[in-house]
Protein backbone atom coordinates (compact mmCIF):
# COMPACT_ATOMS: atom_id res chain seq x y z
CA UNK A 1 0.00 0.00 0.00
CA UNK A 2 2.97 1.92 0.64
CA UNK A 3 4.19 1.51 -2.72
CA UNK A 4 0.78 2.83 -4.11
CA UNK A 5 1.05 6.06 -2.49
CA UNK A 6 4.48 6.88 -3.42
CA UNK A 7 3.74 5.94 -7.08
CA UNK A 8 0.39 8.33 -7.02
CA UNK A 9 2.69 11.05 -5.53
CA UNK A 10 4.67 11.19 -8.73
CA UNK A 11 2.11 12.29 -11.75
CA UNK A 12 4.42 11.72 -14.35
CA UNK A 13 4.94 7.77 -13.25
CA UNK A 14 1.43 7.12 -12.15
CA UNK A 15 0.08 8.49 -15.13
CA UNK A 16 2.79 6.19 -17.20
CA UNK A 17 1.43 2.82 -15.37
CA UNK A 18 -2.16 3.98 -15.45
CA UNK A 19 -1.74 4.00 -19.47
CA UNK A 20 0.42 1.51 -19.77
CA UNK A 21 -2.46 -0.60 -17.39
CA UNK A 22 -5.42 0.54 -19.70
CA UNK A 23 -3.47 -1.23 -22.89
CA UNK A 24 -2.56 -4.09 -21.40
CA UNK A 25 -6.26 -4.24 -20.62
CA UNK A 26 -7.44 -4.02 -23.89
CA UNK A 27 -5.09 -6.41 -25.54
CA UNK A 28 -6.52 -8.94 -23.20
CA UNK A 29 -9.78 -7.87 -24.27
CA UNK A 30 -8.77 -8.07 -27.80
CA UNK A 31 -7.54 -11.54 -27.12
CA UNK A 32 -10.52 -12.51 -25.42
CA UNK A 33 -12.65 -11.43 -28.92
CA UNK A 34 -10.11 -13.12 -31.04
CA UNK A 35 -10.26 -16.20 -29.38
CA UNK A 36 -14.21 -16.03 -29.00
CA UNK A 37 -14.73 -15.72 -32.62
CA UNK A 38 -12.53 -18.68 -33.18
CA UNK A 39 -14.88 -20.91 -30.83
CA UNK A 40 -18.03 -19.11 -31.74
CA UNK A 41 -19.42 -18.75 -35.28
CA UNK A 42 -20.58 -15.42 -36.74
CA UNK A 43 -23.43 -16.77 -38.65
CA UNK A 44 -25.35 -17.93 -35.67
CA UNK A 45 -27.49 -14.84 -33.75
CA UNK A 46 -26.46 -15.81 -29.79
CA UNK A 47 -28.91 -13.31 -27.18
CA UNK A 48 -26.75 -14.78 -24.33
CA UNK A 49 -23.11 -13.95 -26.75
CA UNK A 50 -24.65 -10.28 -27.51
CA UNK A 51 -25.74 -9.90 -23.95
CA UNK A 52 -22.08 -11.50 -22.22
CA UNK A 53 -20.68 -8.36 -25.18
CA UNK A 54 -22.17 -5.88 -24.36
CA UNK A 55 -21.92 -6.51 -20.15
CA UNK A 56 -18.01 -6.94 -21.22
CA UNK A 57 -18.19 -3.80 -22.90
CA UNK A 58 -20.17 -2.07 -19.85
CA UNK A 59 -17.32 -3.23 -17.61
CA UNK A 60 -14.23 -2.52 -20.32
CA UNK A 61 -15.61 1.14 -19.96
CA UNK A 62 -15.85 1.25 -16.14
CA UNK A 63 -12.39 -0.25 -15.65
CA UNK A 64 -10.83 1.99 -18.10
CA UNK A 65 -12.74 5.48 -16.80
CA UNK A 66 -11.24 4.37 -13.27
CA UNK A 67 -7.95 3.91 -14.32
CA UNK A 68 -7.78 6.95 -16.86
CA UNK A 69 -9.97 9.16 -14.65
CA UNK A 70 -9.74 8.03 -10.97
CA UNK A 71 -6.69 9.40 -9.63
CA UNK A 72 -6.81 13.05 -11.48
CA UNK A 73 -10.21 13.42 -10.10
CA UNK A 74 -9.09 12.59 -6.14
CA UNK A 75 -6.09 15.38 -7.01
CA UNK A 76 -8.54 17.86 -8.23
CA UNK A 77 -10.81 16.90 -4.90
CA UNK A 78 -7.67 17.44 -3.24
CA UNK A 79 -7.48 21.03 -4.91
CA UNK A 80 -4.01 20.23 -6.57
CA UNK A 81 -5.05 21.35 -10.07
CA UNK A 82 -1.02 20.39 -11.26
CA UNK A 83 -0.51 17.20 -10.17
CA UNK A 84 -4.07 16.43 -11.99
CA UNK A 85 -3.13 18.16 -15.15
CA UNK A 86 0.01 16.32 -15.23
CA UNK A 87 -1.44 12.98 -14.43
CA UNK A 88 -3.65 13.39 -17.80
CA UNK A 89 -1.14 14.58 -19.73
CA UNK A 90 1.33 11.59 -18.95
CA UNK A 91 -1.70 9.94 -19.67
CA UNK A 92 -3.06 11.06 -22.91
CA UNK A 93 1.08 11.39 -24.23
CA UNK A 94 1.41 7.64 -23.58
CA UNK A 95 -1.75 6.74 -25.37
CA UNK A 96 -0.84 8.83 -28.17
CA UNK A 97 2.92 7.33 -28.23
CA UNK A 98 1.28 3.77 -28.41
CA UNK A 99 -1.06 4.81 -31.32
CA UNK A 100 2.18 6.30 -33.18
CA UNK A 101 4.15 3.03 -32.43
CA UNK A 102 1.36 0.43 -33.58
CA UNK A 103 0.39 2.68 -36.76
CA UNK A 104 4.21 2.57 -37.56
CA UNK A 105 4.13 -0.81 -37.25
CA UNK A 106 1.26 -1.29 -38.89
CA UNK A 107 2.39 0.25 -42.20
CA UNK A 108 5.45 -1.44 -42.35
CA UNK A 109 3.79 -4.59 -42.10
CA UNK A 110 2.17 -3.45 -44.80
CA UNK A 111 4.73 -2.34 -47.30
CA UNK A 112 7.09 -5.09 -46.21
CA UNK A 113 4.26 -7.21 -47.97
Amino acid sequence: MEQLKRLIERPLLAGFVSAIMVITYCGVIVMFFYLAGEVFPTTEENFFLMAFMLVLFVLSAAVCGILVFGVPIFYLIQKEIRKSGLYMASNLITFVLFLVIVANAILLNQMLK
